[in-house]
């Protein structure tokens, strides 16, 4: 099992202040929607309700109605499949680029620092 590293928890917290939990389950669920077909996997994500927003938290936990996640028994964390959990984070990551722009920081790239063909730096 993995757990979230500390970029994409980062692109969570920016999808938390840019998007309201109906609207992130709406996301994830047409993204499911439109997905490929995905079986689950034998690799797994584990977020821990401490580490995202409330509303991601709410939001995250629609991917169960999908059967694709399990909240642990005690309910602080979620087991998300790691292809679709990928997935979904791709997808937010292109949206939060659209609707905020100026959360993503470029990292300039060792052989041109004028250029950010390194990617977006979330935080």
């Amino acid at each position: 099992m993995k757990h979230l590293p500390h970029q994409q928890l980062a692109l969570w917290n920016s999808v938390g202040t840019h998007l309201t939990e109906d609207a992130i389950k709406d996301e994830i669920d047409e993204i499911i929607k439109h997905a490929p077909p995905l079986h689950k996997g034998p690799a797994s994500y584990r977020i821990s309700r401490e580490t995202v927003p409330v509303n991601v938290w709410i939001g995250l936990r629609g991917i169960e109605d999908w059967g694709m996640a399990n909240v642990e028994e005690e309910g602080q964390g979620l087991i998300v499949d790691a292809t679709l959990l990928d997935l979904i984070m791709a997808a937010l990551e292109i949206l939060i680029r659209l609707i905020a722009p100026e959360h993503v920081r470029r990292k300039p790239s060792k052989r041109n620092r004028s250029s950010n063909l390194d990617g977006p730096s979330w935080g």
